[in-house]
């Protein structure tokens, strides 16, 4: 009836045939019809099809079916099933059961080669679409039996399936290794510590909010020389600094009296005397 169309899975829908076939899987006589029928069904209406699948009860009916099925239900079992996963990765993740990871270590002794790469892909879909990947065959206790298929199973293709599934493995504990030792050191905002200003002492005076007076209180806090006291006293006063000339006396007093005279001419250009006034504005 899945095989038949539209107007078939249609009347299906409408008698719930897709929880029957489910429910089908327990029995060992018709289990490997139902997963055939509802894996032609998925093909025709996969997004509908799934989810009812991911709903829970498939998987459970799945793991059950696959580690309760006899020898040669569970060899015919397995091509249907791998397909199914293949086609629909969140029904795959559905399926990382320990169970199903237990029964496929024993089934992998098996003669028949086919059996083996079946299994190997079922685990396969089910690694890719899990979010461990291929660290699943370590965490269940897979990972000694694939390394052994891939050096030393006679089967081409079994080897090379089982060679991907350990080259995967290996790169996912390199990640996490590589992880963890590269991990960056998260720290808080309120862990940021702004460094202490400079004293007056320093090298460079303290900050302020205003530029300018900033620039004049560092620059009259350094002044220390009875010269350095006059031509600051002359910058807040708004006259340029005139030093005195060769010929007229030296010192603190002959710089007051020059200053107060206006006689002595200035060395510094018109440029320097404007910018010394701005600087005192």
């Amino acid at each position: 009836m899945a095989h038949s169309g539209k107007v078939g899975r249609k009347i299906l829908w409408q008698n719930k045939g897709l929880p029957f076939y489910i429910s089908l899987l327990a029995d060992p006589y018709w289990q490997v019809t139902a997963l055939d029928a509802i894996f032609i069904w998925f093909q025709e209406e996969t997004a509908k099809v799934e989810e009812h699948l991911l709903d829970g009860s498939f998987s459970n009916a799945i793991v059950e079916c696959f580690t309760t099925s006899k020898a040669d239900a569970f060899e015919n079992l397995l091509e249907p099933l791998q397909k199914l996963l293949r086609l629909s990765p969140p029904v795959a993740s559905c399926l990382a059961h320990p169970e199903l990871f237990s029964r496929t270590v024993q089934k992998l002794h098996t003669k028949k080669a086919v059996v083996r790469l079946n299994l190997l892909r079922i685990i396969r879909s089910i690694c890719d679409a899990s979010e461990e990947q291929g660290a699943l065959i370590r965490t269940y206790g897979l990972y000694d039996a694939v390394q052994k298929l891939a050096e030393q199973d006679q089967a081409i293709l079994v080897r090379e399936m089982a060679s991907e599934l350990v080259k995967s493995s290996e790169a996912n504990v390199r990640r996490s290794i590589d992880g963890a030792k590269f991990r960056p050191i998260r720290r808080s905002s309120s862990s940021t510590m702004t460094p202490p200003p400079l004293s007056v002492s320093g090298s460079l005076p303290p900050t302020s909010q205003n530029p300018r007076s900033a620039q004049t209180s560092g620059y009259f806090d350094v002044l220390t020389s009875d010269t350095a006291r006059a031509r600051a006293g002359n910058a807040l006063a708004g006259t340029p600094y005139r030093p005195s000339s060769r010929d007229s006396n030296s010192g603190p007093s002959a710089l007051s009296s020059n200053w107060g005279s206006g006689t002595t001419k200035s060395r510094l250009p018109r440029t320097s005397a404007a910018r010394m006034g701005r600087l005192s504005l």
